[in-house]
């Protein structure tokens, strides 16, 4: 048995495959996901998504939305999400500085929201992108 995983943003739809397991962050920590599970529809939260077939891993950066589970299918409906393949490591370090610079400068307070956001956002980029593209030694 597997899961039908579908990741959709709000530009596109950036997976439709098949899955052993998906680990998910929702707002209430993270779930483990298996052929079987029960139906459910929760809040997804800022992390990163593990796909989970045939010994092989990907790894994904979501941020927001929301997640349904039907049967054995999953839908996961995100804010923003980009896959780890996908990620700059230089991109995201840079994008890390910008923030931290921003949030520096504290214009108001909800420029300094945006900042922090994005600096979440790019640090698990990072972390993300380290765990896929490191390389064995």
């Amino acid at each position: 048995m597997s899961l039908h995983i579908t990741i959709v943003t709000p530009e596109k739809t950036l997976l439709e495959s098949e899955g052993s397991e998906i680990i998910i962050p929702t707002v209430n920590g993270e779930i483990a996901v298996l052929p079987g599970h029960v139906s459910l529809f929760t809040q997804l939260a800022e992390g990163e998504i593990v796909i989970k077939q045939g010994g092989k891993e990907e790894r994904m950066v979501a941020v927001g939305g929301f997640v349904e589970i039907v049967k054995d299918k999953v839908t996961v409906l995100a804010d923003y999400a980009v896959h780890g393949k996908d990620i700059s490591a230089v991109k995201a370090e840079e994008a890390k500085r910008r923030a931290e610079k921003a949030m520096k400068e504290k214009r108001t307070a909800e420029d300094f929201a945006i900042a922090e956001a994005e600096f979440r956002r790019a640090i698990l980029e990072l972390k993300v992108a380290n765990r896929t593209h490191k390389r064995p030694q």
